[in-house]
């Protein structure tokens, strides 16, 4: 089976891993081009790249697969099949139908369910408790080509989008093998088609969608705060006496707490952290910082940043 694996972030690096273990070697690596990965910091590799190097493959850094050079070094590989993990590039019709079986691509959601860039942060933002992983053959309509393998992928009630994504790229990896496994044995895995009709979008995040609107029930804050970890990172702001803060959210938990008071008022700070009023009950933030300075834990926080009850945070300065 003549392999070449296309991927760029984190997620994609168990998959990969997975392959070369089941003695699914890729032939080539392809990978987004090298990125400075912080302020300071020089051009790095992708985590996939670096991991592909790691293991000994040939990884080549294209910015559009699709077209010349990278494009003519493909073709003469003739693979068998492309395997795609968070590639980060949409495949034009000359690379989807140049492999002998054409392309697979893993998708954190149970599909049709939450189509695009972010479906594991979209579905904890809507309180998803069950979501899933499908392995699917990528056609020309986004995430929307027949399914080849798929599971129920459960969400606990306390992990983030960030936790959430490492395990569902662990799940997925063993899924990938084994489609991959079925190709190389000569009995193709069956082709579902999705029903178009019953398909959600989880659209790619923005910053915005970080800002925090405590007018909202204090269990859908606190599923916005986890599906939004790493980033964009929920935030607020806070109208101190030193001027307005950014303070940005790390961890909260729901309370059961009533107060009556306006969203965003804080109404108590004690052992468990700052208790802030949501639409209906209160909202306890456990671990946040102010913008530039270290994360803390709340105890922390407040030795350094003072907080009184009545305090009113907002989502725009």
């Amino acid at each position: 089976m003549n392999l070449v694996f296309m991927g760029t972030p984190a997620f994609a690096v168990p998959s990969l891993e997975a392959l070369v273990a089941a003695r699914f070697r890729p032939s080539l690596v392809i990978t987004q081009p090298s990125a400075r990965r912080s302020r300071r910091g020089e051009a790095e590799r992708s985590e996939l790249g670096a991991a592909a190097v790691k293991l000994g493959l040939d990884v080549m850094e294209s910015e559009k697969i699709s077209a010349t050079p990278e494009f003519e070094k493909l073709t003469a590989l003739k693979p068998d099949l492309i395997v795609v993990v968070a590639f980060g590039q949409i495949l034009r019709k000359n690379v989807l139908t140049l492999p002998r079986f054409g392309c697979i691509n893993l998708h954190p959601s149970k599909l049709p369910a939450y189509r695009g860039a972010a479906p594991i942060q979209r579905a904890i933002m809507d309180g998803v408790e069950t979501s899933g992983i499908t392995v699917m053959k990528i056609g020309v309509k986004l995430d929307a080509g027949p399914i080849l393998a798929q599971k129920d992928f459960p969400i606990s009630p306390e992990e983030t989008a960030e936790e959430a994504g490492v395990r569902a790229a662990k799940d997925g990896a063993a899924m990938i093998v084994d489609v991959v496994r079925a190709y190389a044995s000569g009995t193709p895995p069956k082709e579902t088609p999705q029903d178009d009709a019953l398909a959600t979008y989880a659209h790619m995040l923005a910053k915005e969608d970080g800002a925090i609107h405590f007018d909202r029930p204090a269990n859908r804050v606190w599923d916005q705060i986890r599906g939004v970890t790493p980033w964009p990172r929920a935030y607020t702001y806070h109208p101190g006496k030193r001027g307005v803060t950014r303070l940005i959210v790390h961890r909260a938990e729901p309370a059961t707490n009533t107060s009556g008071a306006a969203p965003g008022t804080i109404t108590a700070i004690n052992q468990r952290g700052i208790e802030i009023a949501c639409a209906t009950t209160s909202l306890v933030l456990t671990r946040l910082q102010a913008e530039g300075k270290p994360v803390r834990e709340a105890a922390d926080f407040l030795r350094g940043f003072p907080m009184e009850p009545g305090e009113r945070l907002s989502a725009r300065p």
